[in-house]
């Protein structure tokens, strides 16, 4: 029952690791989403602001900052900042993602020094968890290569 046991448990460790993977990717895809969003909306400023000072020029033949303007460049500067830090967040959430990339994820809140995925090596005749460089079983004792 201890192989049944292990492998419960080693399954479940993956299926637990490959939700918070999951977690990652749909956080990462959120940020994306709201980063793009915004750069639109930049975009749309940056546009409207173009307008007005074309506009502005084309009058006068010279280009003040107005009420208009300014209010247009104040927004603009805030949406610049709301890039920003979802760049930041969306940098946090990528470097999360490398350091796990080694196939070492901690499960608990205490780091873990095992790896994500192990290999249990299996004795052909009876099922019984060996060792990888075991060449006989400590359970049947019969010898395998």
């Amino acid at each position: 029952m201890n192989l049944f046991e292990d492998l419960r448990n080693k399954i479940g460790k993956s299926v637990a690791e490959t939700g918070q993977a999951s977690k990652r990717m749909i956080e990462l895809s959120k940020l994306n989403y709201k980063r793009k969003e915004k750069k639109r909306e930049a975009d749309r400023i940056a546009e409207e602001i173009g307008w007005i000072a074309f506009l502005q020029w084309e009058k006068e033949q010279d280009i003040r900052v107005n009420k208009d303007l300014k209010s247009g460049l104040e927004r603009l500067q805030y949406i610049q900042n709301e890039i920003k830090l979802l760049d930041v967040d969306i940098e946090k959430v990528k470097s999360d993602k490398l350091l796990y990339s080694d196939n070492f994820y901690p499960t608990s809140n205490s780091p873990s020094s095992e790896p994500s995925a192990l290999l249990i090596y299996l004795c052909p005749y009876c099922a019984h968890q060996v060792g990888e460089e075991d060449r006989q079983c400590g359970n049947c004792q019969k010898r395998y290569y």
